[in-house]
C-alpha cells in the first residue's frame, strides 16, 4: 500500500507542472521551434557541416546539435527563464558559455550575448561571446558566431539550408 502511494506522488512530480511555471514559453523560444529539424552548410573547404535542432524536457528546452566534418560535436540548449531566453553552449573548447536574448532581438533575427561562462580558464581564453540566429526563411536560416581571445573578436557566419534526416 505505501508502494502505491509513493508511485502515484512520483507520477504526480514528473507529469503534473509545478504551480510556479510560466504556462507560455516566450515568443522567441517558439520562433527558435521553427528550426527543429536538420540543417546542413558546404563550406568552399573541407567537408559538410550539419546542424540539427530537437526539443527535449518536455519541449522546455531546445537543443542544437552542430557536427563539423570532422565529426566533432558541440551543443547549445535554448531554454526560458521566466519571460527571457537564455542559452548555454557546450564548446568542443571545454568552455560553457551562457548567453541570454538581447532585447534588441527581433522575430526574423535572435541576438544572444554573453553573460558568464563556466570553465573557462581565464578571461583570455577563447570563447564565444555573441550568437546571431536570423531566420531567413522556412528552408534556411543563418548563423553568426563571434568568438573572443584576449579581446580580440572574430566573427564567422554560416548560411545553412534545411534537409531531410538522414
Amino acid at each position: 500500500m505505501r508502494s502505491r502511494g509513493l508511485a502515484l506522488l512520483l507520477i504526480a512530480l514528473f507529469v503534473v507542472p509545478p504551480s510556479g511555471a510560466f504556462a507560455e514559453p516566450p515568443p522567441a523560444l517558439a520562433r527558435l521551434g521553427s528550426l527543429v529539424g536538420h540543417w546542413e552548410t558546404r563550406p568552399q573547404t573541407g567537408g559538410p557541416i550539419r546542424v540539427s535542432y530537437r526539443f527535449v524536457a518536455g519541449d522546455s528546452a531546445l537543443v542544437q546539435t552542430f557536427v563539423t566534418p570532422s565529426g566533432k560535436e558541440t551543443l547549445t540548449i535554448f531554454h526560458a527563464d521566466g519571460p527571457r531566453v537564455v542559452a548555454t553552449h557546450y564548446c568542443g573548447q571545454g568552455n560553457q558559455p551562457r548567453l541570454r536574448l538581447d532585447p534588441a532581438s527581433t522575430p526574423g533575427r535572435l541576438i544572444f550575448v554573453f553573460v558568464d561562462a563556466t570553465n573557462l580558464a581565464t578571461p583570455a581564453a577563447s570563447h564565444l561571446i555573441r550568437l546571431e540566429l536570423r531566420l531567413d526563411g522556412a528552408g534556411t536560416y543563418t548563423q553568426i558566431e563571434t568568438y573572443e581571445t584576449a579581446g580580440q573578436a572574430e566573427t564567422s557566419t554560416l548560411t545553412l539550408h534545411r534537409i531531410k534526416a538522414r
